[in-house]
């Protein structure tokens, strides 16, 4: 089944909206990552593997950063 990004948004607690809308296009709690996951969403890590240990930090997936960005206040 295919979830549309306000299918996941809606799924989410208003804590956990609220929380995204105040900077979606920043690092992702790792407390609401489960909860992003489990409602169809995902969270990123990227990082150069020649220079980097690991990602500095998991966001969200462009689009949905965008539509958390743009969606109505939770």
């Amino acid at each position: 089944m295919t979830t549309t990004a306000a299918q996941w948004w809606e799924a989410l607690t208003p804590a956990t909206r609220k929380r995204l809308q105040a900077d979606p296009h920043s690092a992702v709690p790792g407390e609401v990552w489960g909860e992003i996951s489990r409602n169809g969403g995902s969270v990123l890590g990227t990082y150069w593997t020649s220079v980097q240990s690991a990602p500095d930090g998991y966001h969200l997936p462009h689009d949905l950063a965008v539509f958390a960005e743009r969606a109505p206040d939770a």
